[in-house]
């Protein structure tokens, strides 16, 4: 992006701070080179390693980062340029060295790829010579060798070979790929809701039907208070306050989403962070995409009547744990939690985000009919015993592990009322 953003100031001729024509094209040249194919070969060839060592993960960051630094450093201060040009070298020559050490399927690809470094190694030596020289008021490279070099060069002695070899070679990735069952249901740009059976209305039903069903190794029912096992066995018998609390950053973006919200009929949460009730309907689900069992679908609503989150609930297992898999249906996509269970003394947590090393299933993911990703995203819930009759519950959500929605809820018992 960067890369085309230069390349079409270059081609417009529009005037960049003092910067030349001729450097503007070569900037757009490092960003297309340094930012894209480069991190892209460095990628090739941990796929390609057995280990993913330490000295790689360094080199690595060093690789994402120099091109931003490198072009701050030609903006602002020269000495810095060449810091971030040396730092680069550096990295640049363990990703040769490592390509030498790192045995290929495809003794042609290995060649290929091998050259290419050597090439790179040797053009990025020019590339710290000119910006020495452009510190010291030396020339030690000139522009027109630069332009050689960095241009044609680059593009047919570093970057052709070296895609051409990885391209043979086509080393797969190692990523783990997740198997549980996901939902298939998704929502429109209209009311988010579903048909009601007469049979199930008076069904005590519960998001689970035993909290037993969600024993493994980190967790054991029995150890939970019987108020919240009784609540996750039949919400219906309880009432739910919630105070809702989207963060300051966050809350510009709610306020702007807020008639999609409501139009759904999801994630309409409201922006007063005074508790209200949130009443409700649980009953069980079948749908022709619904690929899950035994499913529960749970619409809440407002004081107002308006339906303000509307999940599918199911369970799903591995040797370890099982988990709770819920899916809230978005237009033509949902948003599915896979939340891990703990134990805290008499509390009950579930967490999407569990302890580094973890191989579990336990994320967040964005399922389009066309491909299913894990957002950067957290989630968890702490719930804790108040009285027999009564828990509460702390509902939050991370952005990149920063904060973005807090809801904190009041369960109770003894003032339960029938729901309209």
């Amino acid at each position: 992006a960067l890369g085309g953003l230069w390349f079409w100031l270059y081609t417009a001729d529009i005037q960049v701070m003092t910067f030349s024509p001729i450097i503007v094209l070569l900037t757009a040249i490092h960003f297309h080179y340094s930012a894209f194919f480069i991190p892209l070969f460095y990628g090739f060839l941990g796929r390609q390693r057995t280990k993913e060592t330490a000295l790689y993960k360094a080199a690595g960051w060093v690789i994402l980062l120099s091109p931003v630094m490198i072009a701050v450093g030609i903006s602002f201060s020269r000495l810095f340029d060449t810091f971030s040009v040396i730092l680069y070298v550096m990295t640049l020559y363990i990703y040769g060295i490592l390509c030498m050490k790192t045995r290929f399927r495809s003794t042609l690809a290995k060649g290929l790829v091998v050259f290419s470094s050597l090439v790179l190694m040797g053009t990025i030596v020019l590339s710290l010579l000119y910006s020495a020289g452009m510190l010291m008021r030396v020339t030690y490279i000139s522009m027109d060798q630069m332009i050689w070099f960095h241009g044609s060069i680059n593009a047919f002695l570093v970057i052709l070979p070296g895609l051409i070899g990885w391209l043979i070679e086509g080393p797969k990735d190692q990523l783990k790929q997740k198997n549980f069952p996901i939902s298939k249901v998704y929502g429109r740009f209209q009311l988010i809701s579903f048909q009601e059976e007469s049979v199930h209305n008076h069904e005590k039903l519960g998001l689970v039907d035993s909290l037993d069903e969600l024993n493994g190794t980190t967790f054991s029912a029995d150890r939970v208070s019987p108020v919240i096992r009784r609540f996750y066995e039949d919400p219906m018998a309880f009432t739910l306050k919630a105070a809702v609390n989207f963060h300051w950053w966050v809350r510009p973006f709610v306020f702007l989403l807020q008639p999609l919200f409501k139009k759904i009929g999801q994630l309409y949460l409201g922006l007063s962070r005074h508790p209200y009730e949130m009443q409700g309907r649980l009953t069980r689900f079948q749908h022709p995409k619904e690929e899950r069992e035994n499913v529960r679908a749970w619409i809440r609503q407002n004081v107002k009547g308006e339906q303000v989150f509307f999940a599918l609930y199911a369970l799903h297992y591995d040797a370890a744990a099982g988990y709770m898999n819920i899916a809230l249906p978005l237009p033509y996509s949902q948003l599915t939690a896979i939340l891990k269970p703990f134990n805290e003394k008499e509390d009950f947590l579930l967490k999407s985000a569990c302890p580094k090393g973890s191989t579990g299933d336990e994320g967040l993911y964005l399922h389009t009919p066309f491909i299913t990703m894990k957002l950067p995203m957290e989630e968890s819930f702490h719930m804790k015993p108040e009285t027999d009759q009564s828990l509460t519950a702390v509902h939050q959500m991370k952005l990149f592990g920063i904060p973005f929605l807090t809801i904190h809820y009041h369960i109770d018992s003894e003032s339960h009322h029938v729901s309209q």
